[in-house]
């Protein structure tokens, strides 16, 4: 009698286990089906070819360029190619040419320094490129990114000059800059004394989808160590109103009290009239001036310029491109 009882209750637990396992497969069924299944294939597939196009672009970049080529500058959508804060003619179709024989992701991706991004609002496809296809999607925020050319450790008095380049999916209605960029130390907190920094150039319009901002730190005063730049909130707001979240640059400037020397100037004065001379920290460098601190030209001969007047000049290491500049006024 015992083992009859014990043989009922075997069955059941057998039939129970077998209904929890069909209703699972049943539930598994519901949520994959074929079709999902076949268009997440097909979506990777394709998001594996437009990587493949987008690093041999960044190749033949590097290439053309003999390896001077720095993937993270460049940024395209559907309307947009800019590469190093300069716009060129194209847009992400000239990256990703195989996105022209298709409509299946029209306006659904961007590259966003040097990546691919994800933008579409199809939540399934949203899904797949975050774990799956491992590229980051797009939250509908302006996006910053932070540039320099600048390597190596400066001397005080030094100017440092950054890159701003703000992007979104919509336009770039407004840029709100006053107090929005700090100097913090290499954890991220804002330096107690902030040096002055000066705006020189903005690029693009409220209609823009990028902005490009450049600016100028003035390290005067400065003690010697390692910074970082912050963009803060609110910096940046698109036609949606949404507006970018803080950016701490991962680059550095150092500013080093026994740092190479900065472009130096000498001012003589032929014919009643104030020129400057510019002398390289080594000769081999490149030099160039500007009188208005953004549209440089290169250096030929001493320029002239008027009393209370502002000249820059900008010295560029040849071989690892990095930059140095120095400011005079003319008192004279």
């Amino acid at each position: 009698m015992q083992n009859r009882e014990d043989s009922l209750i075997a069955m059941i637990m057998i039939i129970l286990i077998l209904a929890i396992l069909s209703g699972a497969l049943i539930l598994t069924l519901s949520q994959s089906s074929p079709l999902d299944s076949t268009k997440k294939t097909s979506f990777l597939n394709d998001v594996k070819s437009f990587e493949e196009e987008l690093d041999l672009y960044k190749t033949t970049q590097d290439l053309n360029s003999d390896n001077e080529y720095l993937p993270y500058k460049l940024y395209a959508d559907e309307n947009t190619l800019v590469y190093n804060s300069e716009k060129l003619e194209g847009n992400i179709t000239t990256v990703i040419p195989s996105l022209l024989n298709t409509d299946k992701y029209v306006n659904e991706f961007e590259i966003v320094g040097g990546q691919l991004w994800y933008k579409g609002t199809d939540t399934q496809k949203q899904s797949w490129s975050q774990y799956d296809a491992k590229i980051k999607i797009d939250d509908k925020k302006p996006k910053v990114s932070i540039l320099t050319n600048q390597v190596l450790p400066v001397k005080e008095g030094t100017n440092v000059e950054y890159t701003l380049i703000f992007s979104s999916e919509t336009e770039i209605t407004k840029l709100n800059l006053e107090d929005k960029i700090k100097v913090t130390g290499t954890l991220g907190s804002n330096i107690s004394i902030q040096p002055d920094i000066l705006i020189s150039e903005v690029i693009g319009e409220s209609t823009d989808k990028y902005r490009i901002v450049k600016i100028r730190i003035d390290t005067n005063n400065m003690s010697d160590g390692k910074y970082k730049i912050k963009v803060l909130t609110g910096a940046s707001i698109n036609i949606n109103n949404n507006t970018n979240e803080d950016k701490v640059s991962s680059n550095i400037f150092e500013v080093n009290s026994i740092a190479k020397d900065n472009p130096m100037f000498k001012v003589i004065s032929q014919d009643l009239k104030t020129k400057v001379v510019i002398v390289p920290s080594n000769d081999k460098n490149k030099i160039q001036y500007s009188l208005d601190g953004s549209k440089y030209k290169e250096y030929i001969e001493p320029v002239e310029i008027s009393k209370g007047a502002l000249i820059y000049a900008r010295e560029t290491n040849v071989l690892t491109n990095e930059t140095v500049t120095s400011t005079l006024k003319n008192s004279k």
